[in-house]
C-alpha cells in the first residue's frame, strides 16, 4: 500500500518506458496473488541472470496498445473526476480486516474507494461487447468498506470504473448500503457484524 497526499501530479516517465515496466509489474503481481511460477511467462528467465531490459521487453506491441488505450480513458474519465479529491489518498490499501481475509482495493481517493476494471464485459449476438457492473463487483467495493473496520480511510463513496469503456459510476456508500439491504443501514453496526463473522471460524465458533 503506498499513500501520498493527492492528487498528485501526472508522471513525466516516457509513455513507452511506463508501459513496459506496468506489463512487467503485472507478471510480478500474479506470482505475489498465487500464480504458480511455472505457469507464469517469467518461467522463461534465470531468476539469477534477468536483467531490467528482459523484462521491459515482454511486453508485445498488442500489449503496449491496449495500455496506451487504458491510460488515454483513466486520463479522460476517471482522473479529472478524482481531481476534486484532496486528502490522502492510498493506492492497494488493505484494511484491518485484510488481517482476517486477503484483500486489497485498487484505490482511495480522499474517502473515495475506485474499484478499476478491466474486463471485456458481456458479449452481444452480434460478437460486439458491452460494459458490466454484476452482483460479485458491487459485493467487492462494499466488501471493501466494511473491512475498514475502524473507518481508518473514512470512506463515504465508492466508484466503479469500467476502464475499457471509459465510464464511471459513483455512490454514496451510506446510500449504497440503504438501497441494497432495502432498510436503514448502521455503517458501524454493519463492521461489527462482519468482523465478527469473519473471526468465528477463528474462534471455533
Amino acid at each position: 500500500m503506498t499513500k501520498f497526499a493527492g492528487p498528485n501530479f501526472s508522471t513525466h516517465q516516457d509513455p513507452e518506458s511506463l508501459a513496459r515496466g506496468c506489463w512487467a509489474l503485472s507478471y510480478l503481481t500474479e506470482l505475489g496473488r498465487g500464480i504458480p511460477p511455472e505457469r507464469s511467462p517469467l518461467a522463461e528467465f534465470d531468476p539469477r541472470s534477468v536483467s531490467g531490459a528482459d523484462l521491459l521487453g515482454m511486453a508485445s506491441p498488442a500489449a503496449l496498445a491496449q495500455l496506451v488505450a487504458l491510460r488515454e480513458q483513466a486520463e479522460g474519465v476517471l482522473l479529472p473526476a478524482l481531481r476534486s479529491r484532496v486528502g490522502e489518498w492510498a493506492v492497494g490499501p488493505t484494511f484491518e480486516g485484510s488481517l482476517l481475509m486477503n484483500a486489497d482495493a485498487d484505490l482511495i481517493a480522499a474517502g473515495t474507494l475506485v474499484e478499476i476494471k478491466t474486463v471485456l464485459g458481456s458479449k452481444r449476438k452480434d460478437g460486439s461487447r458491452y460494459a458490466v457492473l454484476d452482483a460479485p463487483m458491487l459485493f467487492q467495493m462494499v466488501g471493501y468498506a466494511l473491512l475498514d473496520f475502524q473507518d481508518e480511510f473514512a470512506i463515504r463513496e465508492v466508484a466503479f470504473f469500467s476502464a475499457r469503456y471509459g465510464h464511471l459510476a459513483c455512490w454514496g456508500l451510506q446510500e449504497l448500503l440503504d438501497s441494497l439491504s432495502g432498510r436503514q443501514v448502521d455503517l458501524p453496526t454493519l463492521r461489527s457484524e462482519f468482523e465478527r463473522f469473519l473471526r468465528e471460524p477463528l474462534l471455533g465458533g
